[in-house]
């Protein structure tokens, strides 16, 4: 029995080493107090966010001078906190008086016999996401006047330019016809030349206009049968071009919530570019739809016209991007970067899938599901990055993309350099990674794309539980986290982040676009 006794002694002994390791290791500050509120303990991380040199100037001091402190002159630490069970966020102060936010995790410490000896607590510092969330609010504010100043120039653009504009093309065609016998073959085409220019110049006003009135308009929701919506766009198409013949396929109940006035101007563009781009196919068809992949609705319009290359889909929502040239299809540039934006006034997102001379498809989603949508698996490919030591879990992740309703196209790294070298032979739809890894985890990655630039959305995982870890990546850069034991969240995870993603730089190049 005393050998018995001596091994679970030195058992624990090697047990209680390991933690006080771990703790004074730990990358979050960790302090002790006392039932009085008198710090018994702080590691060095403690001492280093603080900003103190030796543990000596903090222990035996009262917890509270480490807070700043309300106008009453009261803590702004609850007392739950001092007491143990409470997380939340707080202004600590530091030795040379300067304040940050730290969130904090405290919790009660007992003895051996269940008793409450003091408390635990855990910090971490995200003053930079304080300060970026106070940038960000700025930079909201900066975009409010700055659309005001665009709205402005809209107006300035809409009376000022175009008056010019119709005279040119006025003038121009008065000279064809009141002179047409006093100017040779090469002066007509000349003038032809002026007036093409300037109905073009004012199409491409027209179009900017359109694309300012989709950024300012107010959203108004309510029920719109799209159904019904795109027999009326098909049959003015129709009508334009009597001569030709386009199959349409348009399902009926197609209903959904949203703003009929944008709603329009989505489709309108979309159904006006199949329409174009199949004018050289005898056998035209155009079709409308939607289906449900089980997170969301998502809608489409695809046609069998000359489609595109995929090597330069970064260019389809980009204004005055064109990727097919203006003698061949007519055009501003304009129209799908205006889809692109009404979209994202919805809370949705769009994106296009096409292959060169066998048509393309353009989906889009308003940041919801529609009820009575056909429910399938779409089958949409899904671009993914995995930083992930074991494969099984990497095929875990691939396996409920797939019950998503993705076709994921993926590559599994677990070094710098492998990771380095995917991201510059691929583009990325999103960044999945591992934080437990060896040597190379999700931190790793993440200050990796920082370093490279690259802006896409990421998703760390890991196996083991606990807030630190997720606020820790999220301070990092990180868009979400999630833990490996329940991946029923990654589809909606990673779907609300492209949607986010979407968001911010389409609030970018608005920004960009108003200077």
């Amino acid at each position: 029995m005393s050998v018995k006794h001596g091994e679970d002694t030195g058992r624990s002994q090697a047990d209680l080493l390991m933690r006080e390791n771990a703790i004074q290791s730990a990358l979050s500050a960790v302090a002790v107090a006392d039932l009085e509120g008198r710090i018994t303990f702080v590691n060095p991380s403690f001492l280093r966010m603080w900003k103190y040199e030796d543990a000596g100037e903090v222990l035996g001091r009262d917890a509270a001078e480490f807070w700043e402190r309300d106008a009453d002159g009261g803590c702004d630490v609850p007392a739950a906190a001092m007491n143990g069970g409470w997380v939340g966020e707080q202004t600590a102060r530091r030795s040379d008086g300067t304040s940050f936010e730290v969130q904090v995790a405290a919790s009660a410490l007992m003895n051996g016999e269940g008793v409450s000896v003091g408390t635990m607590a855990s910090f971490l510092d995200i003053s930079a996401r304080a300060h970026a969330e106070d940038q960000a609010e700025r930079y909201r504010d900066e975009l409010e006047i700055a659309n005001k100043d665009l709205e402005s120039f809209a107006h300035s653009v809409s009376h000022d330019l175009q008056a010019p504009l119709r005279s040119i093309d006025g003038f121009s065609r008065a000279l064809l016809e009141d002179y047409a016998d006093k100017i040779d073959e090469e002066g007509r085409s000349h003038l032809c030349r002026v007036r093409t220019g300037a109905q073009r110049m004012a199409a491409l006003i027209e179009g900017l206009l359109g694309l300012s009135r989709v950024a300012r308009s107010e959203v108004t929701r309510k029920q719109v049968d799209l159904s019904a919506l795109v027999r009326t766009i098909a049959a003015e198409l129709a009508e334009s071009v009597p001569e030709r013949e386009v199959e349409f396929v348009i399902p009926e109940g197609i209903t959904v919530e949203g703003d009929a006035q944008l709603l329009r101007i989505i489709l309108s563009n979309l159904l006006n570019n199949a329409w174009k781009f199949t004018g050289r196919n005898a056998h035209a068809r155009i079709e409308f739809g939607a289906v449900d992949n089980g997170n969301e609705t998502v809608f489409f319009v695809r046609d069998n016209g000359v489609g595109f290359d995929m090597a330069h889909r970064d260019k389809l929502f980009g204004t005055f991007q064109r990727l097919h040239p203006a003698g061949e299809f007519e055009g501003t540039g304009i129209g799908l970067a205006t889809v692109r934006r009404a979209v994202v006034r919805h809370g949705g997102r769009a994106w296009g899938e096409g292959e060169v001379n066998k048509g393309a498809t353009f989906y889009f989603t308003l940041g919801g599901r529609m009820s009575g949508a056909e429910s399938i698996v779409t089958g949409k490919q899904l671009r993914v990055l995995i930083v992930e030591d074991v494969e099984d879990d990497a095929l875990l992740v691939v396996r409920e993309l797939k019950r998503g309703g993705y076709d994921p196209v993926f590559e599994r790294v677990d070094t710098a350099g492998a990771m380095r070298a995917a991201l510059d032979e691929g583009d990325w739809d999103v960044v999945i990674c591992d934080y437990n890894m060896p040597g190379f985890g999700a931190l790793s990655a993440i200050g990796l794309l920082h370093e490279m630039e690259r802006d896409m959305p990421i998703i760390a995982m890991s196996g083991t539980v606990g807030e630190d870890i997720g606020a820790e990546l999220i301070e990092a850069g990180a868009h979400d986290f999630l833990r490996k034991s329940d991946l029923s969240g990654l589809v909606p995870a990673i779907e609300r982040q492209i949607r986010e993603w979407g968001i911010r730089r389409e609030r970018r190049q608005a920004a960009s676009e108003a200077r």
